[in-house]
């Protein structure tokens, strides 16, 4: 899926960028300069808006290396909110 389609999507759906970003918990300014291709999405919270919009496809953890799935278990925990 391509930025144009992401929009096109969320306008059927009468869905605004504002609450798109809201509901997920984004940036709203970070959200609009994914979906103008000011920022790639290719790390961090511009990578999470991304995986969100479907413009990238969500990291399957078990197929990444060691190292990897243990910097991603750490960011998990470290994002939840406390019970």
């Amino acid at each position: 899926m391509d930025r144009q389609e992401v929009k096109q999507i969320l306008a059927a759906n009468g869905l605004t960028v504002r609450e798109f970003a809201r509901t997920h918990g984004f940036n709203e300014a970070l959200v609009y300069s994914v979906l103008a291709n000011k920022t790639k999405g290719m790390r961090g919270q511009s990578f999470k808006i991304a995986v969100a919009l479907g413009l990238r496809p969500a990291p399957s953890i078990e197929q990444q290396p060691d190292f990897v799935r243990k910097s991603l278990k750490v960011l998990e925990l470290a994002n939840q909110e406390p019970t």
